[in-house]
């Protein structure tokens, strides 16, 4: 059994703190797809679920995948979207992985290539010069 944790970080705007959701779940590998399905940890009020396509033998660091979110708050609201997840290699804590967080532009160069065009089409169209 795989277990999963999820930590959604929301960063601080207009004088509001930064808020943080955490969910823990389960992971499994079914026909080529790993699918986990989180719930919130402390008021089981937010559930996800992801399905991510085994990546090709040229690409070690990123999944693509759908994710499935029905949201805490402020209304429960249902929502899905692209979801990218990549491979960290080097970090100390997860707490230094959670200040990498935040809202990029679309345009910025901190989103490789073949992230910025999957979330964009849905298509994992990878190339080997985007790894």
């Amino acid at each position: 059994m795989v277990y999963s944790r999820l930590i959604e970080t929301i960063p601080k705007s207009s004088g509001l703190t930064r808020r943080y959701t955490r969910c823990d779940g389960k992971a499994a590998l079914h026909a080529d797809r790993l699918f986990v399905v989180d719930f919130e940890a402390m008021n089981q009020g937010a559930f996800s679920m992801t399905s991510l396509v085994l990546p090709h033998r040229q690409n070690k660091d990123y999944l693509f995948g759908k994710m499935s979110f029905l949201a805490s708050l402020p209304r429960r609201s249902p929502y899905a979207s692209n979801v990218v997840w990549k491979r960290m290699k080097a970090y100390h804590s997860p707490r230094d992985l959670l200040r990498t967080c935040g809202f990029y532009p679309a345009d910025s160069r901190l989103i490789p290539p073949v992230v910025r065009r999957f979330l964009e089409t849905g298509q994992d169209n990878a190339r080997a010069e985007d790894f």
